[in-house]
């Protein structure tokens, strides 16, 4: 045991949880058992018989088999209690279970939102500068020409626009130089999750931010070409012009920086844009991650619970 706990580290959420065992308890009902084994006068059919009686058997012959059981056990141990006396106990009442323990150390409510107080501002900054017609302070990141239909909130339309991240953020805007801004969805540590709808992808994206909704079924779709602003037909079109659609949706969260719910749908050209999209999405959220979660110092089992971060 002392080997095993010299080799071992423990991780921990909560300071609630005890980082010790206790193997002298068990070692104890060990011996119990043992020494019912070794002294009682009963075969093992005869156990298995009145064991058998008080699951199954009448309500008069559970209370005989109970109170014969109880009787033979006492026995057992009074025959084992006059022979020499048995070992010690070779355990301590409890030991540590590792030699090291990591506190995971998470922001308060900050695994809902990628976005503390500085970067909350420098995003609102961003939409200010958009809403006044000038170019953003940041340029952001994207995917090849940053082009992606999206499906509009109110009509259903699948209309051509320029996205990129920035601020914690996905953006999408009308027009190439991003002064338009229409639609920004939070991209959070815990509360953000990819969904890949349509054809299906050969990527292996993260199981706890992608969720694939794909089907190997053809999946319907209007091809067109694309135009800048709108879709080619006056009125619209309700239907994917691709089959590889993309959906990113954020639950609400309160949080140090709380955000509401929100949700965008997107169609990329091609297989490739899309899982590019996606992988620039999910290195996004993870850097939310590591802003929100960190690892504490290790410490020893016994100071486990004396230490509170502010």
């Amino acid at each position: 045991a002392r080997a095993a706990m010299a080799c071992s580290v423990g991780f921990a959420l909560n300071y609630d949880i005890i980082p010790r065992t206790s193997l002298h308890n068990g070692y104890n009902l060990f011996q119990q058992g043992r020494v019912v084994d070794n002294y009682s006068s009963w075969r093992k059919r005869d156990i298995l018989a009145k064991l058998r009686d008080v699951n199954r058997g009448s309500a008069e012959q559970a209370a005989k088999s109970r109170d014969e059981i109880v009787e033979e056990v006492g026995a057992a141990i009074d025959r084992a209690a006059a022979g020499p006396p048995a070992a010690p106990n070779p355990f301590a009442k409890q030991h540590p279970v590792a030699a090291r323990m990591y506190h995971i150390v998470g922001l308060p409510h900050g695994t809902t939102s990628t976005r503390i107080v500085e970067e909350q501002q420098t995003g609102e900054a961003d939409r200010d500068a958009a809403a006044a017609g000038t170019s953003p302070s940041e340029p952001g990141e994207t995917v090849g020409d940053a082009g992606l239909y999206k499906c509009s909130d109110v009509l259903g339309e699948w209309r051509w626009r320029y996205a990129w991240v920035a601020g914690g953020e996905l953006r999408c805007a009308r027009d190439a130089e991003r002064q338009s801004l229409s639609t920004a969805v939070p991209l959070t540590a815990a509360a953000t999750q990819v969904v890949l709808r349509g054809s299906p992808s050969s990527e292996v994206f993260p199981a706890s931010i992608v969720i694939d909704e794909t089907s190997a079924e053809p999946f319907p779709f209007e091809p067109m070409a694309r135009v800048r602003g709108c879709v080619p037909c006056g009125s619209g079109c309700k239907v994917p012009p691709t089959e590889f659609v993309f959906l990113v949706r954020t639950a609400a969260g309160d949080g140090q920086s709380g955000t509401l719910a929100a949700s965008i749908e997107l169609c990329a050209g091609s297989a490739q844009l899309r899982d590019e999209w996606v992988r620039l999405l999910c290195a996004e959220i993870c850097r939310a991650r590591r802003r929100c979660c960190a690892v504490g110092p290790a410490m020893r089992p016994e100071a486990w619970g004396t230490e509170a971060l502010l």
